[in-house]
């Protein structure tokens, strides 16, 4: 599934890499209670009352076509999850979008954990040297990551 938003000039889609682990809400949002969790639990929580995220990039781009490509966070990248035994789809799910990974001028990395540089490098099979995934873009991370 795919989701936009249009702001101002702007299209923002989310495009996903896969889903993550289902997770207890308590162990990730300690000072939420159980009970805060009730208005929202219909949409937020799973059957079982587990938090279900997605890894996902964002992708920016202007709606008059013009302008840069931007990609924010490159979700976990490609290697196989343990929990769904599959690789991430994001570069599946660029090319769904009309996107080749050369297409993407930007890469904005909002912090380093592996759900968000997964795609920044990419390795050839049998070859241990990284090379970058999305070749003509600059990428862009804070200096203290």
């Amino acid at each position: 599934m795919t989701t936009s938003l249009t702001i101002g000039d702007y299209a923002i889609t989310a495009v996903l890499d896969g889903p993550s682990t289902a997770r207890d809400p308590g162990m990730i949002f300690t000072t939420v209670s159980p009970e805060q969790w009730d208005p929202y639990r219909s949409f937020a929580l799973t059957p079982d009352g587990k938090w279900q995220p997605d890894w996902r990039s964002h992708l920016i781009r202007a709606t008059n076509g013009e302008g840069p490509v931007i990609l924010v966070d490159a979700g976990m990248g490609d290697v196989v999850h343990e929990h769904t035994g599959e690789k991430g789809k994001l570069l599946e799910n660029l090319t769904a979008l009309g996107l080749q990974p050369a297409d993407v001028d930007i890469v904005v990395t909002t912090h380093c954990h592996g759900d968000h540089i997964g795609w920044n490098v990419s390795y050839a099979d049998g070859d241990d040297s990284p090379s970058l995934t999305f070749p003509n873009a600059t990428h862009w991370i804070a200096s203290r990551d």
